[in-house]
């Protein structure tokens, strides 16, 4: 009889009350260690998705930013291809000697001057005074109606257009189709002569840009050309 009863008391852990006591004891929940080790886990992960969506923002706004600059130097290109590339072959009043220039051209390795044709769709037409040079980081053409003035007039009174922003380096280089000026130099010399191309080199805060040669034509001459700006710095 007492065996019996202790017998009755054991309960083994096999039985559906036993299975109930250990179900109830895992539903408790998480242990505040789990939280911890979950939330840092999370976090590291927002943190990650955080970062990425920051980058890949940034490179959005490169991207963005170099197609516009790409966009204008297309335009800016244009535009003087149609005004630098239109030279006029009018000669210069007022030599004094052999080395004054006779045509309305000036050129150093950081600025041009010269007299060309302003395309009708872009102004008044006919011809202008430009000068192309660099004004406080940004590549400007100065303008102004020709007036027959005897020499050029200063860049103050000049209209100008920026034609690209944030530019860091800037160079410029001639040659001529003589044979004295056949090379290319950073200093036209040749007095007597126009030159036949002129090559800009031009480093922007978000590229450096290929070498653009401009081929000049003298306005009014068909010429050989197309008078179209190219790349590259060959011959």
């Amino acid at each position: 009889m007492k065996a019996t009863s202790m017998l009755s008391r054991s309960t083994p852990s096999n039985c559906p009350q036993a299975q109930t006591s250990s179900f109830a004891t895992r539903q408790r929940g998480f242990t505040l260690l789990e939280m911890l080790v979950t939330m840092a886990l999370l976090s590291l992960v927002m943190l990650g998705l955080a970062s990425s969506f920051f980058s890949l923002g940034q490179t959005e706004t490169r991207i963005d930013a170099r197609l516009d600059q790409s966009s204008q130097l297309r335009a800016s290109m244009n535009f003087l291809d149609q005004t630098l590339g239109r030279i006029s072959a009018k000669r210069k009043p007022g030599q004094q000697n052999v080395n004054d220039p006779f045509y309305w051209f000036e050129g150093n390795g950081q600025a041009v001057r010269w007299v060309g044709i302003m395309p009708a769709r872009f102004g008044a037409g006919g011809r202008y005074f430009f000068e192309l040079g660099v004004v406080q980081g940004d590549l400007v053409l100065r303008f102004a109606p020709w007036n027959g003035a005897l020499q050029f007039p200063s860049g103050s009174s000049m209209e100008s257009r920026t034609l690209l922003q944030d530019v860091v380096q800037f160079s410029i280089q001639y040659r001529g189709e003589e044979e004295d000026s056949i090379e290319w130099s950073d200093q036209w010399a040749f007095p007597q002569q126009i030159p036949s191309h002129i090559m800009l080199n031009i480093v922007t805060s978000q590229m450096a840009l290929p070498a653009k040669i401009l081929a000049m034509r003298p306005a009014g001459t068909a010429g050989q050309g197309s008078g179209n700006a190219v790349i590259g710095g060959g011959r």
